[in-house]
């Protein structure tokens, strides 16, 4: 009840909203279903759903009237003038029977904001989440062999995640790991290359996400060099980092040194970005954002290198804000391995 209270806290008297963004209908009533739509006022909360999800939807245990008929969810409107509402998760046709009587706004900053903080739960979540990766890498990372495939070795990753990866993991060899988010094929593993790591999984509803370079054989001096650019550039962001910092600086900061290093250009994708119910959220650590960090955000430090048809450096972890400082939710190290 202690989110649904502080939503409520956010709306006027006369206002409802409704939440068909199934993370955000998890958030409040946590129950995953491929079929919720959730309406909360100052007074009431309706879960909506069907048949297959009766039970669990009667024996939610966050004060939501089940409704699992047939019903249009305007019929439970009558006490609001003004609604809230996901622009992006609405039809038009509800869009069109709800504005036939009601004053329509968008949701998106309210949930936005709601979801930003986490709380211990989330963090708890989060953390586990990241320890069943890490876990998982560790183990992986003795049977890589010459000859497998990137495919081969994605599974085998998963595999030992146990749970649902938290997105497409990505496992790239040698030239193709210059691509930041290239998908796996059947390129087979040689002697100098590098491999890219880029995964997570979900952990009660809550992802983890993180990445690893490492090296097939002794590295050239020329992904040495690059490699140690990226750990630095990682370390120096997380020091930087700290609460009501601009995102967008801590970005620039780790930026300018990668660039200062000689590789201008090459570092194409933003810092890092939330981490949640979502794999992707707010706050976003990238040079347009304009989010401030505040304490119990959770993010990645994710910065890179990428020469094209050459290699590419990634190093990637999961980090909550502490008392004013970032501490990392993973505990793998992050110095130059070499198999």
């Amino acid at each position: 009840m202690e989110r649904i209270n502080r939503l409520r806290k956010k709306l006027n008297k006369n206002q409802g909203i409704i939440i068909s963004n199934p993370a955000n209908a998890y958030y409040f009533s946590e129950i995953k279903s491929s079929n919720i739509t959730l309406y909360i006022s100052k007074e009431k909360a309706y879960l909506f759903t069907d048949f297959r999800y009766k039970e669990i939807a009667e024996n939610n245990k966050h004060g939501f009237i089940a409704i699992t008929k047939q019903s249009n969810i305007e019929e439970f409107t009558e006490a609001e003038t003004e609604i809230l509402v996901e622009t992006d998760y609405i039809t038009h046709d509800n869009y069109e029977k709800l504005s036939g009587k009601l004053n329509i706004i968008s949701a998106k900053s309210i949930m936005s904001d709601l979801r930003l903080i986490k709380d211990e739960t989330e963090i708890s979540n989060i953390k586990k989440a990241c320890e069943i990766a890490e876990n998982a890498y560790v183990k992986t990372l003795k049977d890589i062999k010459e000859g497998m495939t990137e495919l081969e070795l994605k599974a085998l990753l998963q595999y030992n995640m146990i749970l649902t990866p938290s997105f497409d993991t990505i496992v790239l060899f040698g030239e193709n790991s210059s691509i930041p988010h290239g998908e796996s094929g059947d390129r087979r593993l040689k002697h100098g290359d590098t491999i890219l790591m880029d995964f997570g999984c979900f952990y009660n509803g809550y992802a983890s996400d993180m990445t690893r370079t490492v090296f097939f054989g002794t590295p050239s001096n020329e992904q040495k060099k690059a490699y140690s650019t990226v750990l630095k550039s990682h370390e120096m962001a997380v020091e930087f980092i700290e609460a009501n910092r601009e995102c967008s600086k801590i970005d620039q900061m780790a930026r300018e040194y990668i660039e200062n290093e000689g590789y201008k250009g090459l570092f194409g994708h933003s810092l890092g970005h939330g981490v949640g119910i979502d794999i992707h959220e707010l706050p976003r650590l990238s040079q347009k954002s304009d989010d401030l960090l505040k304490e119990n955000m959770v993010f990645t430090v994710e910065p890179g290198i990428y020469i094209e048809k050459n290699f590419g450096i990634r190093i990637e972890n999961t980090y909550v804000l502490g008392e004013n400082k970032a501490k990392s939710l993973m505990n793998v190290e992050k110095c130059l391995t070499i198999l």
